[in-house]
């Protein structure tokens, strides 16, 4: 298979990552079944290495990147009364930091990214039949 070739079914199974991190939310009623139909279509493909299957995580990253940028307006609450926190045009507060999130999305798919070039690399494969004429009879 060649390098854009293998590029391509690690972004595909990023998609799946994706697809299967976003089960946990209210939209993976959608995303779910998206993410079936393209397992069954990506393992049935010849030529799996296992090494495109990083993508899972690749996919997984993106998600937590995507949470922490719509929740990158966070606020804590402050101690004062929801009233007055109200009159001084402070809108909505709480919810979840989005800032570390988006850090952890950003750090995950960068070292996915890397750790599926790297082994990715020649230099990083076996050189053909050497593993089937060490094996015993």
């Amino acid at each position: 298979m060649d390098h854009k070739a293998r590029w391509l079914r690690f972004l595909m199974w990023a998609v799946v990552g994706a697809c299967f991190t976003l089960g946990i939310s209210a939209i993976g009623v959608f995303t779910l079944p998206l993410g079936v139909l393209l397992v069954v279509l990506l393992a049935r493909r010849q030529g799996n290495s296992g090494r495109e299957l990083l993508g899972l995580l690749e996919g997984a990253g993106v998600v937590t990147a995507l949470f922490g940028v719509l929740n990158f307006d966070y606020r804590a609450c402050s101690s004062a009364p929801v009233f007055t926190h109200a009159a001084r045009g402070g809108g909505s507060c709480g919810g979840v930091d989005g800032p570390p999130w988006l850090a952890a999305g950003v750090a995950l798919m960068l070292l996915t990214a890397v750790a599926y070039w790297w082994l990715s690399s020649p230099r990083h494969k076996p050189p053909s039949g050497e593993l089937s004429s060490s094996l015993p009879g």
